[in-house]
């Protein structure tokens, strides 16, 4: 499954939730993979605390990936039980991290 390619960023883009909080943009979704339960994404040039506390091994219920069309949600992916796999820091001054993680179950709107 791939998170509607159609849309581009500069439409409106993608924002993460963690834990129920709006935790910040994202620069992409990489991937959705709804058999292996897991997803790659890539942080933006801000970054959250709550976001980096669940790096860091903070737990949470639920992340939602949520797609803006217009400034207005549009599509949400809700995976519940979500936790870090792995984390990729690019290399010089870049902040685009790219971060995958598993979760159990996935839930979309």
């Amino acid at each position: 499954m791939s998170i509607d390619p159609g849309i581009p960023s500069s439409d409106g883009g993608i924002v993460i939730n963690i834990g129920g909080q709006e935790a910040e943009r994202l620069s992409e979704v990489v991937s959705l993979d709804t058999e292996g339960r897991t997803a790659t994404v890539v942080r933006g040039k801000e970054h959250s605390e709550i976001f980096d506390n669940w790096i860091k091994g903070l737990k949470f219920t639920h992340v939602a990936l949520v797609l803006l069309h217009e400034g207005a949600p549009y599509k949400t992916y809700t995976m519940d039980l979500p936790v870090v796999t792995k984390v990729q820091n690019p290399p010089g001054d870049s902040p685009q991290q790219v971060v995958t993680f598993r979760y159990e179950k996935l839930t979309v709107s």
